[in-house]
């Protein structure tokens, strides 16, 4: 189980006068995850442990109660993870407190019914709502809410924790060759995260997409619980290449369109996408391929040279859809 400890005033568990204690639930059914809303703060449904109350019954009572769905007991498995928060002077000077929180998840096919709910008066009065929230988009949404409320600072960030942890637990990561609709959704979010001027974005999705359905491109996506989170493409005609001598031809593929989003940099994905490309290419017939690299992209220099591409073909100057040029040094490898 995965534990978070916040506590800036050191305090030990001998310092604490009290505790209080709840209980929340990752309430998933299937591809969805069910959160619950309240005056602009998310929050997993779930709730403060009553006494002599067992922390399955808690996690029955208070799912009932927000969502008006019922929890049979062989739903509730360990939790997934364990977070406190330790509190000098809270709530009353001289009084420590330590507020913990376990995190479950709960597999379910049923939705929420209003009609069951018994909504606490704040509850009401904050509008409270359950959201049904696509899991691959969900921590992006809770991100995008934390302005919205003073209180999302100290909640969300735990409850994005949580999130990642299920994800790490039912990890489901696949490399394919994407379909259409999918490069269409990569694109639109490389253009919506562009900085500065998108046009050369927009032009370069058009050429994809292009290349693409004219079977002059082999794209290649890393896919991780349902959301694209690193590509590279295999350029397979002349025509799509700058400077193209030496770097394509019926044998040999221009490798490009190497990108990964940033918070699973550094964690392999990448890795095993690029071993998919290569051994999906060499099964197509493929004995080489090529890369093009800024001379001052030391880092990117290095991670290509750990590749296999070593071998230096030519120096060259690239032009982008807006005039922008820039120098660029060719390497190959033998697939």
């Amino acid at each position: 189980m995965k534990k978070i400890i916040h506590n800036t005033d050191n305090l030990s568990e001998n310092d604490i006068t009290e505790t209080v204690t709840r209980i929340k639930a990752l309430l998933i059914n299937k591809e969805d995850i069910m959160i619950g809303y309240s005056d602009n703060v998310y929050h997993f449904p779930g709730g403060h442990l009553e006494e002599n109350e067992t922390f399955s019954e808690c996690l029955k009572r208070e799912i009932m109660e927000e969502c008006g769905i019922e929890i049979k007991e062989s739903a509730i498995k360990e939790p997934i993870m364990y977070a406190a928060q330790l509190c000098k002077d809270y709530p009353d000077k001289g009084k420590n407190r330590k507020s913990e929180i376990y995190y479950y998840v709960i597999n379910t096919d049923k939705k929420p019914n209003i009609e069951k709910t018994n909504l606490t008066e704040q509850e009401i009065k904050g509008n409270f709502e359950i959201r049904i929230i696509p899991l691959k988009d969900s921590i992006e949404e809770l991100k995008r809410n934390i302005p919205n409320n003073k209180r999302n600072e100290s909640i969300t960030p735990d409850m994005i924790e949580a999130i990642k942890e299920y994800f790490r637990l039912n990890e489901n990561y696949i490399c394919k060759i994407p379909s259409l609709d999918e490069m269409k959704v990569k694109w639109n979010y490389e253009i919506e995260n562009a900085k500065g001027d998108k046009n050369n974005w927009l032009i370069w999705k058009e050429k994809a997409l292009e290349n693409f359905k004219n079977k002059k491109s082999i794209p290649y996506y890393g896919i991780l619980n349902g959301k694209i989170i690193c590509e590279a493409t295999a350029l397979v005609d002349v025509s799509t290449v700058q400077n193209a001598k030496g770097l394509v031809d019926n044998n040999t593929v221009y490798l490009t369109a190497f990108r990964t989003v940033d918070e699973y940099q550094n964690k392999g994905y990448f890795s095993k996408l690029f071993r998919f490309m290569i051994k999906d290419l060499k099964e197509k017939g493929y004995t080489k391929a090529t890369l093009g690299v800024e001379p001052e992209e030391i880092k990117n220099k290095k991670i290509y040279s750990s590749y296999g591409f070593t071998t230096h073909i030519k120096n060259g100057k690239e032009i982008y859809p807006d005039g922008t040029q820039i120098e660029v040094e060719y390497y190959s490898k033998t697939l």
